[in-house]
């Protein structure tokens, strides 16, 4: 549908008069151009059907039987349709509100709650319609695009629905805790919690481990390690689509609107997975809930140190081990870090190191990096897990 320059000009000559209800024909060029804005919006709403009919694209159908419509006609007919999704917006966000838990996440509280509210209340569909207020700072699976007004606001609203949904499934106890290992300040963080979720939800399922824990241990871990070893990130975008899909059956009934929406994380999902196993690095990807008790037991403290004789012997046994054996007499032996530097020098070797690096605690891996660089302000030189422990080699 195309309309002629004057007759867009005409109807937004009639808006202006009632903007300025019948006392003037003449607006600020900003404010004209608001009016403009909204009439084109409006039009276009009737051109195309907006129908937003899943949760991960906008679907636009050319309407048929509008061809005769003059301007003033298919304005207002796209106006009431904007009203209308107006009315259906505010419903979707009184559900929303009924269930809605922020975990504690200051930005995930204000563009919901606060936000929302505000934008119901200053909206203006009439004068200002592709004007959706708000910056939306919470981040999304699948950030909306190409849309404004409150076809944005809708569409919005209904991601964060889905991401509800899955959400609601897990205690909000777990969320909350695998937040706190995620990072203790999280709650003045802006990040997507249902992608934190989505991760370690899936690391349990492909171990065969129940979702009324979310923390993936250490064993979890090398178990995924393992499963995803040498395969591409297509092959293992493919495992987690398949693992994702049946959990999406079994628990949501096959509700294939979420399923395609929390698809849409697969592939960064594969990516930071594949990183992570190459960089020995898994334990920041999939998270692990300690409690401070045996955090404080495996820490390597200082006072724990072995003797001289019984360290030469260990270092022997241990040059003849594999990595993993390696690895595992560190965790039963090893209680200082004087200690475990001498086996870094001694038993470990270029890539071998970063698996020693992720049985560290951030404080104990701060307390090495601190001592490298004073080091380097001395111009010593350094052993080789050293710099790739400063370099992140």
């Amino acid at each position: 549908m195309k309309f002629s320059e004057e007759e867009l000009l005409q109807v937004v000559a009639k808006r202006v008069r009632k903007y300025t209800s019948n006392e003037s024909t003449s607006v600020t060029y900003q404010t004209a151009r608001q009016i403009l804005s909204s009439v084109l919006y409006c039009i276009q709403e009737v051109d195309f059907d907006v129908s937003h009919a899943t949760a991960y694209e906008e679907s636009y159908e050319l309407s048929e039987g509008n061809n005769n419509l003059t301007a003033m006609k298919a304005f207002e007919i796209g106006l009431n349709k904007k009203k209308d999704k107006i009315k259906r917006a505010k419903k979707l966000f009184a559900s929303l509100c009924v269930r809605f838990e922020d975990y504690h996440n200051d930005c995930y509280r204000e563009t919901i709650i606060d936000g929302m509210k505000a934008f119901f209340e200053r909206y203006d569909v009439d004068f200002d319609a592709t004007n959706h207020l708000l910056t939306l700072d919470y981040p999304l699976i699948c950030e909306v695009k190409n849309i404004q007004g409150i076809d944005l606001i809708y569409e919005y609203l209904y991601r964060t629905s889905l991401e509800q949904e899955f959400l609601g499934y897990f205690s909000k106890e777990e969320v909350e805790k695998i937040l706190i290992a995620y990072h203790r300040d999280y709650s003045g963080l802006i990040i997507n919690i249902a992608s934190i979720v989505l991760r370690n939800s899936l690391g349990r399922l492909l171990t065969k481990q129940d979702l009324n824990c979310l923390s993936i241990g250490e064993m979890q871990r090398i178990e995924i390690e393992e499963l995803f070893q040498d395969k591409e990130q297509d092959k293992i975008r493919q495992i987690l689509n398949d693992t994702l899909q049946s959990f999406v059956m079994e628990q949501f009934k096959g509700d294939i609107c979420l399923f395609e929406y929390l698809k849409k994380d697969i592939n960064e999902i594969a990516y930071v997975l594949m990183l992570g196993i190459k960089q020995h690095s898994l334990q920041q990807v999939l998270i692990e809930v300690k409690d401070p008790k045996s955090i404080q037991e495996k820490k390597y403290r200082e006072g724990g140190s072995m003797e001289d004789e019984a360290l030469r012997e260990l270092i022997e046994v241990m040059k003849k081990q594999s990595l993993e054996a390696r690895i595992e007499l560190i965790k039963k032996r090893v209680k200082s870090l004087s200690d475990l530097k001498e086996l870094l020098q001694e038993c470990f070797y270029q890539e071998e190191c970063n698996r020693v690096f992720a049985l560290l605690s951030d404080e104990e891996r701060n307390v090495l990096i601190e001592e490298i660089k004073k080091k380097l302000d001395f111009d010593e030189a350094l052993y080789e897990w050293e710099e790739r422990l400063i370099y992140k080699i």
